[in-house]
């Protein structure tokens, strides 16, 4: 009910919010030597008791165990184009574990549904770590929309231009990550 029953004009509004944060926390998020990319648990292929990702300090990293993952594949696109993944259950365990190190190096690219984009972006703020945002294609976890759930993706565009990866003719060999129905 709180997630599905919001008003349209509470998602556009928070759809702006995101596009002002990317604007007005660009600078430093450019500055920043390491880049991550926080994922909602919503886009694992398998539900959590098959999932193998492994606690860190800054959320689950994927062990790549399914290659139908959207995380693993995102995964892999970090460690050939260098910035790190994380999946992170809910905004309020993000950064929570996190050391001054990854306070000071870290910029962020949050992923999430257009109703906990925002929140998640300004506690990141609030710790010092500049965010950007990319919001989900579509919100498909068990919790909110769909009692069996299934893995959302993102916009690869959007992903590729926040982290200047345009350059890297990314398009040229990869194609964007398809929904699991």
């Amino acid at each position: 009910m709180i997630f599905c029953g919001r008003k349209e004009v509470e998602y556009h509004l928070n759809m702006v919010g995101a596009e002002i944060m990317n604007r007005a926390f660009r600078k430093e998020f450019e500055e920043r030597p390491r880049k991550a990319l926080i994922l909602p648990g919503c886009m694992k292929f398998f539900a959590e008791a098959k999932c193998r990702a492994q606690n860190t300090n800054l959320g689950l990293r994927c062990t790549g165990c399914s290659k139908g993952c959207n995380v693993s594949e995102l995964t892999k696109m970090g460690e050939e184009y260098g910035f790190e993944v994380y999946i992170v259950s809910h905004e309020s365990s993000a950064f929570s574990k996190s050391t001054k190190e990854d306070r000071d190096e870290l910029g962020i690219i949050g992923v999430a549904c257009v109703s906990n984009l925002i929140a998640g972006g300004w506690k990141a703020l609030s710790l010092g770590i500049p965010a950007q945002c990319v919001l989900l294609d579509y919100s498909s976890c068990r919790n909110h929309w769909d009692e069996e759930g299934f893995p959302t993706s993102i916009n690869l565009n959007q992903l590729m231009k926040l982290l200047d990866m345009e350059k890297c003719k990314i398009n040229d060999h990869i194609e964007p990550i398809p929904a699991h129905n």
